[in-house]
């Protein structure tokens, strides 16, 4: 299951949008949010969100403790900062990274596969294995292994 999905859950909101929101709004720093509105709904979504207040110490306590563990599962991830690129085969190893990000430790595997299929251009499965994005990459990351990691998962129909 998606990880925000479940943790939404934890704390009493119904969306990963509500959460989003109420935790903007539950810190006294945050004045004013911007949301992302695609459609009228998403105006009233927003605005129940807000009315339903803000979480208490202890739901933010959970928040905060639940983005904690993911930061750390996630650390020494790829920070999109395109060091290895260009990629001799042309492929877009920073969105490939962040596909695999959103399918690993997001838990958004049927998102990550649709980006991937829909990727432009080359994927993982064009890695010849020469190893120059890893000598420039400056998080030391294992590309050629994340490249496998894309083909074993990501290239599965979703």
């Amino acid at each position: 299951m998606n990880v925000l999905k479940t943790l939404a859950g934890r704390v009493g909101a119904s969306t990963i949008p509500e959460l989003a929101i109420r935790f903007l709004t539950s810190n006294p720093n945050v004045t004013t949010i911007i949301s992302g509105i695609s459609k009228p709904a998403d105006v009233d979504d927003t605005i129940a969100a807000v009315n339903r207040g803000h979480f208490t110490p202890e739901q933010m306590d959970i928040i905060r403790e639940a983005l904690t563990e993911i930061q750390a599962t996630s650390k020494g991830f790829c920070t999109g900062c395109r060091y290895c690129m260009p990629c001799t085969k042309e492929i877009d190893i920073p969105a490939i990274m962040n596909m695999i990000a959103q399918y690993r430790f997001w838990g958004f595997q049927d998102t990550a596969k649709i980006w991937y299929r829909d990727l432009k251009g080359a994927k993982a499965d064009a890695c010849s294995h020469c190893g120059k994005c890893e000598e420039k990459c400056t998080q030391h990351l294992h590309i050629m292994d994340e490249m496998e990691y894309a083909i074993r998962n990501l290239a599965q129909s979703s």
